[in-house]
This record gives structure tokens, sequence and C-alpha cells, in this order.
């Protein structure tokens, strides 16, 4: 009589599955879910523009421009009442577009009430500008600089700049290079762009650090850009002897209030000061004190641009 015969299939063959198995994940893991995150860095959703400078009786004109790169901008120019040559441009953070979180006509009113003209606009990949990959800071000096010649264009001859988190990034790389940005504020800024990134990642996902350095290899491929070289900290020294005004709040769990200090240390000479916000998170230190925000900024913007001439003159 014939012996029954097995048909289960050999062991070792269901070993290979579960291990071919676990080396699919660990490179799902490794590779495409960093892909996935940083995508969608580069490429975030838009926050809508939902106010209007009507809403409080402002003048105002829509406007477009052309970053440096050709990239168009969008935004809203509002000529100070007294036609003065003084002009300020702001520049938002991540995430966020020319209304910045709702603050950005706040402060526009009050600077236009002391006789500033206010440029307000969408950088790349944000508010109904046009896309691109956004490079937290590298490309979007290109914009500022665009910005900063718009409203030039516009007869002012004084022009400040206000920038937050990535904005204010931006806004220190473009006035380390261009003197017609005279006086400038900053308001959340991170001093190192690769030690800002890997913090973030590390804390956010409970990576190590090493591993959170995987999703970076993306970034660079999707900007072609290397946040490894997009540190303030190294350039904020060349704006000296311009006023320079860094803002940010204790509690910012976003980018260390630390590098406040490395940006002031690094920035030198006397005209360059600090304002620690205590209770402010990241880029919301207006929500905190938005009487004593406001003063600060229109003061050191009426004592580091001068005193207002006429536009015509």
């Amino acid at each position: 009589m014939a012996q029954n015969e097995s048909h289960h299939p050999p062991r070792h063959g269901c070993r290979r599955w579960i291990v071919a198995g676990a080396a699919v994940l660990v490179l799902v893991s490794i590779l495409v879910l960093p892909a996935i995150l940083m995508a969608g860095r580069v490429y975030p959703a838009r926050a809508p523009i939902d106010d209007s400078p009507a809403q409080l009786g402002l003048a105002w004109e829509d406007i477009t421009f052309r970053s440096q790169d050709g990239i168009e901008l969008r935004g809203w120019y509002l000529p100070s009442p007294s036609a003065t040559d003084r002009g300020i441009v702001l520049a938002h953070g991540i995430d966020d577009n020319r209304l910045q979180s709702g603050i950005a006509l706040h402060l526009t009113t009050a600077l236009l009430d002391r006789g500033f003209s206010v440029l307000l606009f969408d950088l790349r990949a944000s508010g109904i500008s046009g896309s691109a990959p956004q490079t937290l800071g590298t490309h979007e000096r290109r914009d500022v600089l665009a910005a900063v010649a718009y409203i030039r264009s516009r007869g002012v001859r004084h022009v400040g700049v206000i920038g937050f988190s990535m904005g204010a990034v931006a806004s220190i790389l473009a006035a380390a290079y261009d003197p017609a940005i005279e006086a400038l504020v900053t308001d959340s800024a991170y001093a190192d762009l690769h030690v800002t990134l890997v913090a973030g990642m590390a804390r956010g996902f409970y990576l190590p650090e090493p591993a959170a350095e995987i999703p970076l290899l993306w970034f660079r491929l999707l900007t072609g850009t290397d946040e490894r070289s997009v540190r303030p900290v190294d350039v904020v020294g060349r704006i000296s002897p311009r006023p320079l005004l860094i803002i940010h709040g204790t509690d910012d769990d976003t980018v260390s209030p630390a590098d406040s200090a490395l940006l002031l240390r690094a920035a030198g000479g006397t005209m360059a000061e600090r304002w620690l916000v205590r209770g402010g998170g990241h880029t919301t230190s207006y929500r905190v004190e938005p009487a004593e925000y406001t003063r600060h900024i229109v003061t050191f913007f009426e004592t580091s641009l001068g005193s207002p001439e006429s536009a015509d003159a």
C-alpha cells in the first residue's frame, strides 16, 4: 500500500516570503514614506486668502510681479495715505500666505497710519503665487528681493522688511546682499536649516537624529538645493550696520529660541537687538502681546528709516 505523501509546502519557502515581506516594509519605511513626507513639505497645501484690505476700509491694489527666477508672485500694494517715501515689505512664513495668519493686515493698518506704504505678497508655492518647490528660504530670497524692487518702483526710497519663519530667513539672506533693505525685522527665524529640520523630524516622528537625516535626501532631490547651505547665521553679519530687530517667542517649539541668540551674536555691531516675547510660540508672539508687538515694529521702522518725506519730492 502506498504511503500518504504530505502536500504542505516546505517551511523554508514560507520563511523566504516572510523575509521578503519584511524587506519590502523596511524599504517602504526608509524610502517611500520619507519621500511622501518631504513631497508634502516641498509642495505644501495652500492656505486660502480669506480676508481683504477692503474689510478694514484700506486703499489697495492687486499686483503681480516676478521673482528673480521668473516665478509669478501675487500680492497687494497699500500706498501710504500721506504719499511718503518709506515702505515695508512683509514676507510670510511656511504654510501661510500674505495674511500671515491674520497678523499682516493689523500691522499694515498701524504702519499706514505712520506714513509707510506696505507690500503684502505670497511667496512661491503659497497663496495664489506661481508653483515651484518650496525651499524654506533659499529660493524665497529671490522673491523678497523682487518685492523690494517692486516697492521701490512705486516711489519708495527707504525700504524695511519684516519676515516670519521661512520668510524671516529669506529676508536675512536677501538683506545680506541687497543694501536697498535698510532695516529688517525677523520673527522666529532659524539659524541653521539643517539643524532645525533634523531636530524637528526627530521630535515629530520619534526618530533618532541619524534616521531623521534620510528624508533630507529627498528634500535635496525634490528642490535641487542643499539645506545644509541655508545658514542665516553665516551671513546675518553682513547686514550690519543696518538696523536689525530679532523677535522670538520663549515657547517656540518649532525653532529653538536659542537660535535668536545665535543670530544676535553673529549679527554683531550696535544696531542689532533682540526681543524675547514671554509665552510666544512660533510666529505667534503678536497673539501674546499685540499692542506691544505693534509698537515695537512701528517704533523700530520709524527710528530706522528716518523721517518721512513726500514721495514726489
